[in-house]
């Protein structure tokens, strides 16, 4: 299933390029929806925040987290 999530990803992103206007922002809402899916891929309850406010590790272009903490995507 996680091969389906990439490859989705490589072709919104892909379809995005083809169309030659494309900046940095243009890409966080495919990369917004990659992390999620993979992280219920993952069966971890997940919330992904685009451009999140700034925090003591600077400013992130996203956070990924569960609503507690942040995830860790390796396996335990």
């Amino acid at each position: 299933m996680a091969d389906k999530i990439f490859e989705e990803y490589l072709k919104e992103i892909s379809q995005k390029i083809s169309k030659g206007d494309s900046s940095e922002g243009s890409f966080y809402g495919c990369l917004e929806k990659l992390l999620f899916s993979y992280g219920l891929e993952l069966k971890k309850k997940t919330s992904v925040t685009s451009l999140p406010k700034k925090s003591e590790f600077g400013n992130p272009d996203f956070r990924v987290w569960d609503g507690e903490s942040k995830i860790r995507f390796k396996n335990n």
